[in-house]
């Protein structure tokens, strides 16, 4: 009773909020994708965070605090908070853009085709990083209401769809915040869980250089941590804030947030696991802590904050999509493509069914594709057109072996251990390319703009 009575609320109150906010929004890709960028800071401090703490923050960084203690820190929470603190530092010229579109930028640089070409990169990306939060929402539906795992995947899906379609970014915002302050409680209610065994830790903090670096997961944090600063994701969050004066302060608080939140949700997680060995799910832990009614609270959150990030992805998978195609019934098309977007992540959440690689392979999209020419882009005698359709066709050739080869592939190449080859790669090829270019081919109508922050 307890279970289908606060999942049900929960899904109506998402439902209203996104209806409601399709009252209030104009039938703009202004207002649809940056709320007319009348956000106060704080609205989009609030909807940053609930978007970026989702099914690996929680479900997969427990679980592996579970059984490895405190390095847990280093698989999202590390990578998390350097990637707030770069934005924070580029924050005044993000927000100064007039677009929050990094194939804007590219454009300029490399030709309008490329710049195309890399809008169909990111929404890729977008469909990863969806599929990661659907794999864990089947997970939780599946452990929470018994319903099978696919049911849970296509059931998740059909809620987020209808109120992000509907809504457009504002009902995002606003459900982001419902889902924070859910996520604040869950976090209490681990930090309660486990303080009477807080004498009792799993693998304590690495001492020594080499353990630091392999507890860390060096690969993963430097995939995760070049994705997401480049994700429009966070781009779309501080591009929406009413007063530029106000964005950089408010990313190094929510860098300061994430940072106590992490350690809510390791600390735990390592005492739990210093005193239950044998425990490696966090629904085990919650089910043999809590009453029922208690235990259906906890689950709830979880989805909410699955939920958050699972929503921001498709919204902003779906400003990509609307600046690669030109839609002219603007709502009915938002929707049709938020429900294609949706269709690709459950169809990728069926076929990889864990949650790090799922947000890993989506990482490794944007690192092996676009990485180099973004980076490139502050020095302009290095660039060449020819160079990054090199770099980025290598890249997503990468991408695509290791979405079709996955595990068949020789563990070397698999992510994370992959990245260094990868980037070093898509790096040697966009080198060939540019010396290739400049001495054979001159482009006429590329932009040459000044990206400096």
């Amino acid at each position: 009773m307890w279970t289908w009575g606060l999942l049900g609320a929960y899904t109506l109150v998402l439902l209203l909020i996104g209806w409601r906010g399709r009252r209030r929004l104009h039938d703009t890709a202004e207002a649809f994708f940056l709320a007319d960028r009348q956000l106060s800071a704080w609205v989009a401090a609030g909807s940053l965070l609930a978007s970026w703490f989702g099914a690996a923050s929680t479900i997969a960084t427990y679980e592996d605090a579970l059984q490895h203690g405190f390095s847990a820190f280093g698989w999202i929470g590390l990578p998390t908070v350097l990637t707030v603190l770069i934005l924070a530092m580029a924050a005044p010229w993000i927000r100064s853009l007039p677009t929050v579109s990094t194939p804007d930028l590219l454009a300029m640089r490399y030709g309008t085709v490329y710049g195309h070409f890399v809008r169909g990169v990111l929404v890729a990306y977008m469909v990863g990083l969806a599929a990661s939060q659907a794999v864990a929402l089947g997970l939780l539906l599946r452990d929470w209401t018994g319903m099978g795992y696919t049911a849970g995947v296509l059931c998740g899906l059909a809620i987020v769809v209808t109120y992000a379609a509907v809504g457009g970014y504002l009902s995002v915002v606003i459900t982001d915040w419902l889902q924070w302050l859910l996520i604040l409680g869950f976090l209490g209610l681990l930090w309660g869980i486990a303080w009477p065994v807080r004498t009792h830790v799993a693998h304590p903090v690495p001492t020594s250089p080499g353990e630091l670096v392999r507890s860390t997961h060096l690969w993963s944090t430097l995939s995760f941590t070049i994705a997401w600063s480049i994700s429009p994701i966070g781009w779309q969050r501080i591009a929406s804030v009413r007063d530029p004066r106000h964005v950089r302060t408010m990313m190094v608080i929510v860098a300061g947030v994430f940072l106590i939140a992490y350690l809510l949700v390791v600390l735990p997680g390592a005492w739990w696991g210093g005193t239950h060995p044998g425990t490696h799910r966090l629904g085990t832990v919650l089910r043999i802590s809590l009453s029922q009614p208690v235990f259906a609270l906890a689950m709830l959150a979880l989805t909410a904050a699955v939920m958050s990030t699972l929503d921001a992805a498709l919204n902003t998978g779906v400003y990509m999509i609307a600046a690669l195609i030109r839609i002219r019934r603007r709502a009915f098309g938002y929707a049709l493509a938020t429900l294609a977007l949706a269709v690709c992540t459950g169809w990728i959440a069926l076929a990889h069914r864990n949650i790090i690689r799922a947000l890993g392979l989506s990482s490794e999209i944007l690192v092996v594709t676009i990485a180099v020419p973004i980076v490139l882009l502050r020095w302009p005698k290095w660039t060449h057109p020819w160079g990054a359709w090199a770099c980025t066709f290598v890249g997503a050739g990468i991408a695509a072996a290791e979405y079709i080869g996955g595990t068949r592939l020789p563990p070397a190449l698999q992510w994370p251990h992959g990245i260094p080859w990868g980037l070093t790669l898509s790096g040697i090829c966009y080198a060939v390319g540019t010396w290739l270019g400049r001495r054979y081919h001159r482009p006429a109508g590329v932009d040459s703009p000044t990206v400096t922050q």
